[in-house]
């Protein structure tokens, strides 16, 4: 699943978009989001660009931009954020044992 359109000729894609997931309550504690920019080449491999993961289990800004969107749903909260070199660690404590993990980028 794919949310953002292509941005082709660029290694450096710049998004200015909006998204809405529709997610129960009782989903919210454990919910993340891991987001994936893509260089699709026609001729050989695609590579990983960078990414960035938002949720209740990440730190930072990625932790605290989170829980302004709970406590503000429904109401634009704006952030822009570095991409990395590897997909986020999700930090776990022993009493969770599972994680929806809702990826922009199912590929």
């Amino acid at each position: 699943m794919s949310f953002f359109p292509l941005e082709p000729n660029t290694l450096n894609p710049a998004y200015n978009e909006s998204l809405e997931f529709d997610l129960s309550v009782e989903s919210l504690e454990d919910a993340v989001l891991i987001f994936k920019v893509i260089d699709y080449d026609l001729v050989g491999a695609n590579e990983l660009i960078g990414c960035v993961g938002i949720g209740a289990h990440f730190d930072g800004i990625n932790y605290d931009h989170w829980f302004q969107m709970l406590e503000h749903p429904r109401v634009p909260i704006i952030k822009s954020y570095n991409l990395h070199e590897t997909i986020p660690t999700i930090a776990c404590s022993s009493s969770q044992t599972s994680h929806k993990i809702i990826n922009s980028n199912n590929i």
